[in-house]
């Protein structure tokens, strides 16, 4: 499978306030985001970032 994704905004506590997401602090968002990637992405999969990786 080929995914495209943009930034994701780890270690980004005001994004959650932005945008409403459901989380009390970046530390929170990161696990649930990887865990999320983790799931959904295989080791034969290609992920393209083309947004902010920094």
């Amino acid at each position: 499978m080929i995914y495209f994704t943009s930034d994701l905004h780890f270690y980004h506590d005001n994004i959650i306030k932005h945008t409403n997401r459901p989380y009390r602090g970046f530390e929170e968002m990161n696990k649930e985001l990887a865990h999320n990637w983790n799931q959904r992405v295989g080791p034969q999969d290609e992920v393209y970032i083309l947004g902010d990786v920094t």
